[in-house]
């Protein structure tokens, strides 16, 4: 590990001890009197505040059936004592694990009282009689580590993570969206890599089944491979590399890549080393069944043009269409702290193709009722034609307005080129600053985007296919 890791101690074992005496012992011989009676009068206080611990409320709206990361390794170890506690037949071992104000009550009336001094001493005499064998409860887990490295995706049915709908149908239920996610084709593979993920931290929940209480595996785990991403795409979106001639004109001190993303590992068994990284990679963007491919195969039952791509735009050659770069690094917390707020800074580039009612007889035309670049010429950007970088204003989606608080937010396209593909059909390639809806920018959104390709060619604009083709760093 680099310096910067071993001081944030990433990766480091860290244990939690508690010692008490064993749950056989009579707690009666252990307790002062005058406490169990203490015990004993806020009796129901402490039952309400066991019952509140041991039964948790649910900390994730909606049924979503995909584990979660939380917790702490500290808590639930105290939690599987005190459930342990909570079978024995004796009450006052149900009470003794206190409320903090019962304890302060009970030690402020000891210390103010003469008569309570002299019980407790006299008591503290008397119990060096009992035998009290300690029994120590000990977890062990590791702490998180961080791996980074960017992803492609080169389908237009995977999702970034998980992705559950409800069900139309009367039985209600969620449905799965996508034949899967980027998150699903990465995190097993480091996982099995870092020797798997323990399960021994995990929280357990109470469930009651024909009125006894089972102790059963819960929905929020402390050990997973969390996936992280500088932003998303939609589902219906690839993440591609870039064309060469988006290379060409960035700016030489400019990497355009894939994706960013961090994936933090809570409680694995082993730091992975440099090799096993590079093993991973290999089981991510290989395997035994690879046929070949060099392009997705697009049926197009509409007639609709569609944009194919060589295997050179993106990582890997499975069929599921996601692939990480090479290599995957160890790196610190501020990699995954910093990821969002780097993404607001970040250019990105798209690709995507459109439907006009408009009728575009040439090239040329196109090119000067947008005020662009010409297709692939994306390095002249100082023709002066080119009416680009152009500041837009866009009202929150409709798409998303049900979510997101109603703002009008400014964005910039930075570039853009076109080209004709027939009289109603359009190539776009754009770069634009984070946070700019580019379907929007393309039809208009019922003029909630000002101005826009559907404005600039004066009809309406449909965007049929979309592509992310990299994030500039």
């Amino acid at each position: 590990l680099s310096n910067r890791l071993h001081e944030e101690e990433s990766g480091y074992l860290a244990a939690h001890v508690l010692v008490l005496p064993e749950f056989s012992t009579d707690v009666s011989g252990i307790i002062p009197p005058s406490l169990q009676s203490l015990i004993r009068k806020h009796k129901h206080q402490i039952e309400r505040s066991q019952h509140r611990i041991l039964n948790p409320r649910k900390r994730f709206r909606g049924n979503d059936p995909t584990l979660k990361q939380g917790g702490d390794p500290r808590i639930n170890l105290e939690l599987r004592i005190r459930r342990s506690m909570n079978q024995s037949s004796d009450d006052l071992s149900k009470l003794a694990w206190l409320e903090k104000s019962i304890f302060q009550e009970w030690l402020k009336d000891e210390v103010e009282s003469k008569e309570s001094s002299v019980a407790l001493s006299s008591w503290l005499q008397e119990s060096k009689i009992h035998q009290i064998q300690p029994c120590a409860h000990v977890g062990v887990w590791r702490r998180p580590f961080y791996i980074k490295g960017t992803y492609t995706k080169s389908r237009r049915d995977v999702a970034q993570t998980p992705f559950f709908v409800s069900s139309d149908s009367k039985s209600g239920g969620l449905v799965r969206k996508g034949c899967s996610s980027v998150e699903e084709e990465i995190c097993p593979h480091l996982a099995s890599v870092c020797g798997g993920i323990s399960n021994q931290n995990n929280e357990d929940v109470l469930v009651t089944s024909d009125g006894e209480a089972v102790v059963q595996d819960g929905s929020v785990v402390y050990g997973c491979c969390k996936f992280h991403a500088s932003g998303r795409e939609d589902i219906d979106v690839r993440m591609l590399l870039p064309p060469p001639s988006i290379v060409k004109s960035s700016s030489s001190n400019k990497n355009i890549t894939g994706r960013p993303f961090v994936c933090e590992v809570f409680d694995a068994y082993r730091l992975p080393t440099a090799t096993q990284l590079d093993a991973a990679v290999k089981a991510i963007n290989h395997s035994s069944s690879d046929d070949g491919r060099t392009k997705e195969i697009v049926h197009d039952i509409n007639g609709w043009p569609h944009s194919l791509v060589g295997n050179d735009r993106f990582h890997g050659s499975k069929l599921n269409g996601v692939g990480v770069s090479s290599p995957l690094e160890l790196t610190s917390s501020s990699s995954f702290s910093g990821l969002q707020a780097e993404t607001e800074e970040k250019v990105k580039h798209y690709g995507c193709i459109c439907w006009t009612s408009v009728i575009i007889r040439s090239d040329q035309e196109l090119v000067e009722k947008l005020g662009c670049l010409p297709w692939d010429q994306e390095e002249n950007s100082d023709d002066q034609c080119n009416i680009f970088p152009l500041e837009i204003k866009q009202d929150t989606p409709l798409r998303v307005l049900h979510r997101r608080s109603s703002d009008t937010r400014t964005r910039q396209i930075l570039s853009l080129s076109a080209r004709r593909i027939n009289d109603h059909w359009i190539q776009l390639r754009m770069a634009t600053s984070a946070g700019t809806y580019v379907k929007e920018f393309c039809h208009g959104d019922c003029g909630r985007t000002q101005p826009s390709i559907s404005s600039l060619l004066g009809g309406r604009v449909d965007i049929t296919e979309l592509d992310c083709e990299g994030i500039e760093m």
